[in-house]
């Protein structure tokens, strides 16, 4: 009897086991490379189940919502395909979902879209940007012009392009290619011979079109261009064009925003400098209305009827060159100047034996009277019996004079107004000849500040009328900034880059002096 029983209860339990059962609506499931979801439907006979995956985490999110399962992947950013699981269990039944997402779409940029380049070539780089290190820059056709190396470790396409010694200009098509994506690169070179001596816009005050047309014309590509920044003191734009000659590779426009004048234009040569040496170049620039004078290192000259004037210079052992066309006014009268040219305080400069109590003290003893001193500046009135000199301002660092300023209250000493209200003046001729009798070379103009350079002094000035408001209530004065300048040789001179360096770290120092005497613009 007990083991009928017993019989009968085993059967019951066994009858009671239902078997797990597990269906998934897809055995497999393809994403898109962007972020997006996908529902999966869970059918089930048990109460519970649960999803895993490798790349749970990484780049794949679950979410169980009732029998439902929500996949997430986050964007995919490589050009390579994802391909991981779902492990879906529920009791003892299990299935496994496949699950892959597609690779990125190649994004491919190259930069600069167009290098225009000078007949004496040099070296470009390409950057690249790109998903993929998989790209690759080639040429359309088999130009031995240019140079193409590829670094796709760093991104960057490095391009040689050689001289060009034909006469006329060539252009080359690059192209940066990734899977399927193409970006075109496009190199224009001036031509080496087509024109040999060539002139600049010579015109006072020319639009941006007359520059860009005539330069144009001239067979000549916009390399820069470097606006104006009028709220930071820079009213300066500057084009710089590479130009179709054999002799310059380059020639560049400064124009004053604040009224449209050519400030001064730049041609700059490189590997044919005895070439602006030459009689042939002295005759072109003669057939063309300038008077020319032949110094040891170049030559000056004017064009009376345009109103241009012209200096060249140039280092033939370093082979570099520079000519400079500047506009001017004809003065209206002789204007005496200084019997020789006042060097003044400037064996001081950069100088540790003239400490600021030393200058103090040898300022005192000429008579003069300390009207302020600090720790950066010392300004010192110069005594009546040494008029026109008027005032005197030293601007130290660790107490040494890095620059100082010369003021005289007679402006004509050295300049003359170009206008009635006085509101434009230029140096006079007198003047001029003094600074060139003096050691002085033309070194730059920015800013509307002329800059003299004496190489033999180590020594750099910028002479100009001005008025400040701090002296003799605001009414023009004759001023001179002296600075301690070491040039390396003459190519800083002749250099177009280190110049535009120079240019700018010395006018930011002119600047800071000119802000302490309150500066009338």
């Amino acid at each position: 009897m007990l083991l009928s029983v017993l019989f009968v209860a085993s059967c019951s339990d066994d009858n009671d086991y239902v078997e797990p059962t597990l269906d998934v609506s897809t055995p497999q499931i393809t994403l898109s490379n962007s972020s997006m979801d996908e529902t999966i439907a869970i059918t089930t006979n048990q109460t519970k189940w649960i999803a895993t995956s490798p790349a749970e985490g990484e780049w794949l999110m679950l979410e169980q919502q009732g029998s439902n399962l929500v996949v997430r992947a986050m964007e995919n950013l490589v050009v390579e395909e994802r391909v991981s699981y779902i492990f879906i269990s529920a009791g003892g039944a299990a299935e496994k979902v496949m699950v892959k997402q597609s690779a990125a779409d190649i994004v491919l940029e190259a930069s600069p879209g167009e290098i225009n380049v000078p007949n004496t070539g040099g070296q470009y780089f390409v950057d690249i940007t790109s998903n993929s290190a998989n790209w690759t820059i080639e040429k359309e056709t088999d130009a031995d012009w240019v140079i193409v190396k590829q670094y796709s470790g760093a991104d960057i396409a490095e391009l040689t392009v050689l001289k060009n010694e034909t006469g006329a200009e060539r252009t080359l098509k690059l192209f940066a290619k990734s899977g399927s994506k193409l970006e075109e690169v496009i190199i224009n070179q001036a031509g080496g011979g087509s024109s040999k001596f060539l002139l600049p816009l010579l015109k006072h005050q020319p639009s941006q079109f007359d520059i860009l047309d005539y330069e144009k014309a001239n067979g000549s590509y916009l390399l820069s261009f470097e606006a104006a920044l009028p709220s930071w003191g820079y009213y300066e734009e500057i084009y710089d064009f590479a130009v179709n000659s054999s002799v310059f590779y380059s020639t560049t426009y400064e124009i004053d925003v604040r009224d449209g004048m050519v400030i001064e234009i730049n041609m700059w040569s490189e590997q044919n400098a005895k070439d602006i040496l030459s009689a042939e170049y002295k005759e072109f620039l003669e057939a063309n209305g300038f008077e020319i004078e032949s110094s040891e290192t170049g030559f000056t000259g004017v064009n009376a009827d345009m109103l241009f004037a012209v200096q060249a210079i140039t280092d033939v052992a370093a082979d570099l060159g520079r000519v400079t066309f500047a506009p001017y006014s004809e003065q209206d009268q002789e204007y005496p100047t200084f019997d020789t040219f006042p060097f003044d305080r400037s064996p001081w400069l950069n100088n540790p034996a003239w400490t600021a109590d030393l200058i103090v003290a040898e300022e005192e003893a000429d008579g003069g009277t300390i009207l302020s001193q600090d720790a950066e500046m010392i300004d010192v009135l110069i005594s009546e019996e040494m008029h026109p000199l008027y005032e005197r301002l030293f601007f130290l660092e660790n107490n040494l004079t890095t620059e100082f300023i010369t003021i005289w209250n007679d402006p004509y000493v050295g300049a003359w107004p170009q206008d009635e209200a006085g509101t434009s003046w230029m140096l006079t001729n007198e003047f001029l000849a003094l600074l060139e009798s003096s050691g002085f070379v033309f070194y730059m103009e920015n800013q509307g500040n002329e800059f003299y350079f004496n190489a033999e002094k180590e020594l750099m000035i910028v002479p100009r009328a001005v008025r400040f408001s701090d002296v003799l209530d605001g009414e023009p004065v004759f001023s001179m900034n002296y600075f301690n300048y070491v040039e390396t040789a003459s190519v800083n001179m002749l250099d177009k880059d280190s110049r535009n360096k120079i240019a700018k770290e010395l006018t930011k120092r002119l600047n800071k002096s000119d802000s302490k005497l309150n500066i009338i613009r």
